[in-house]
């Protein structure tokens, strides 16, 4: 059996200045009013668990909340002081399994990854900042060892979103008694990574949840993709513009995997010592399972909404407009066209990064924010 599910993901919500409207203490205010109807959407309390105020923060985040219990919490996070870091939410492997199961049983209904990012969506600006996609190969004899040793003997390669083979130096594997166990592809700290690994063992060795599913299966090799930062950003609205419809929602993450990594069996070399390859029948599977198909998740362009009205309303928040309204109190309203004049002068002075162009180059042909 052949599967696909996302295994765990964080979103962002991000506040834009409409939203900001009306709050006393913009960030902790807003982040409560966001925090309540998170609870209510997704029916936490009433199928999970009440929220639990956590001591001490996390990174940039001095506020957070836990629903829960032990290795099974979703987070909510945010900075009670700073609103520009937005409102993290994360539904980390096993709480996202768990939440969903206790939602189905106490409503009666299903709920997936799919209706939350919308249910969300619907309300707030969202994206993702984490994005895990897990594929299940259950008695397919798909082996993590056999896999290792066609890279050993060059009978296999990987190659990459950029359709470039990925060098030795990339892939990493763990092993116990020289069976090799886990492989992993690419950095942790980038922004796509692979792990193939055999859950099978995992789940008997841990004693997990999955232990009974992994008792009665002869090999069980998960290819688990993990997308961060500006792939998992984009591949937000791929996820929320999904027809709500089973196949459709595997016919997607089936998509987005197979364009990040792909696996070839080595066949020879052609006249001017190319490779000949073709598809590994695990990858072909993964593309022919659900017909897999996916828009095309950029690593560049962003799709981030209303950024300028996002920034311009941190200047509520860090003090800029307060300083503006004193100088006007004092010196008039004149004296502060003037101080706008010479910050338009004074702008030309600063230097942009590649960030910076980047949403430059992102927003050219849309509307100001304020119109």
């Amino acid at each position: 059996m052949i599967s696909a599910k996302v295994d765990q993901f964080t979103l962002t919500i991000l506040p834009s200045l409409t939203n900001l409207e009306g709050f006393a203490h913009i960030s902790s205010d807003y982040s409560e009013y966001v925090r309540n109807r998170f609870e209510e959407l997704l029916q936490i309390v009433p199928t999970y668990s009440s929220a639990e105020l956590m001591n001490g923060g996390v990174r940039n985040y001095d506020t957070v909340y836990s629903y829960g219990f032990e290795k099974a919490k979703i987070f909510f996070k945010y900075s009670s002081s700073n609103v520009s870091n937005g409102i993290s939410i994360e539904f980390k492997a096993r709480a996202l399994r768990e939440y969903l199961k206790a939602y189905r049983i106490k409503k009666s209904d299903s709920m997936d990854v799919h209706r939350i990012l919308s249910l969300l969506a619907d309300e707030f600006n969202i994206r993702l900042s984490r994005l895990d996609i897990a594929i299940d190969f259950v008695d397919e004899d798909v082996l993590v060892t056999k896999i290792y040793d066609d890279l050993l003997s060059e009978e296999l390669i990987i190659k990459n979103k950029g359709n470039r083979i990925i060098s030795d130096d990339k892939i990493r594997t763990i092993g116990n008694s020289g069976i090799i166990q886990t492989i992993y592809v690419n950095s942790r700290k980038g922004d796509s990574f692979m792990r193939i690994y055999n859950k099978k063992e995992e789940s008997i060795i841990n004693n997990n949840i999955d232990m009974q599913r992994a008792l009665e299966c002869s090999n069980w090799t998960r290819f688990e993709l993990e997308l961060k930062g500006t792939y998992a950003h984009n591949a937000t609205k791929a996820l929320i513009d999904c027809e709500r419809n089973n196949e459709n929602y595997l016919s997607l993450l089936f998509g987005m995997f197979v364009q990040f990594f792909k696996f070839y069996n080595v066949l020879g070399f052609d006249e001017y010592g190319n490779y000949v390859l073709e598809h590994t029948g695990f990858y072909q599977n993964m593309i022919d399972t659900y017909f897999a198909e996916s828009p095309a998740i950029d690593g560049h362009k962003t799709n981030k909404a209303d950024e300028f009205g996002r920034k311009y309303g941190n200047l509520f928040n860090n003090g800029t407009m307060t300083f503006f309204r004193m100088y006007k109190e004092v010196y008039g309203e004149n004296e502060l066209d003037e101080l706008l004049n010479k910050i338009k002068e004074d702008i030309e002075n600063i230097e942009l990064n590649k960030d910076h162009e980047t949403m430059i180059k992102a927003h050219e042909e849309t509307k100001p924010f304020f119109k």
